[in-house]
């Protein structure tokens, strides 16, 4: 990792490897060599988070999947007649890129499959 930010490529973007520029060895392993892997594990249990919008906690699967919360016409399985999870909660997988349009395609899907079922 230290390796990878040192190159020339990432150096002329400004990338540098945390630990360069924020002593943390102190605060997190004072007892572990700082090119280590253990180091890194460590470093990386520490500076790590979500940076975009999270997702994902309703997972939609196909009818009789127990992990599902929702069936794929965005229905809450498990008894709850009439509601629907219709927004990014329900995606299995998240994108690597930013949830708007994934947000705005769910929401017009399933307005259309509410639409379709009281039609």
């Amino acid at each position: 990792m230290r390796d990878l930010a040192n190159t020339q490529v990432l150096k002329q973007y400004g990338a540098y490897f945390v630990d360069e520029r924020h002593s943390t060895r102190e605060r997190i392993s004072p007892d572990v060599d700082p090119t280590s892997d253990e180091y890194l594990d460590e470093m990386i249990n520490n500076f790590t988070g979500v940076l975009y919008h999270p997702a994902g906690s309703c997972k939609m699967g196909a009818l009789g999947d127990t992990t599902a919360v929702v069936d794929p016409q965005l229905r809450v399985q498990g008894g709850i007649q009439g509601l629907r999870v219709v927004d990014n909660s329900i995606m299995p997988h998240l994108t690597s890129g930013n949830t708007n349009a994934p947000a705005i395609m769910i929401g017009e899907k399933g307005s259309h499959m509410i639409i379709q079922a009281y039609t």
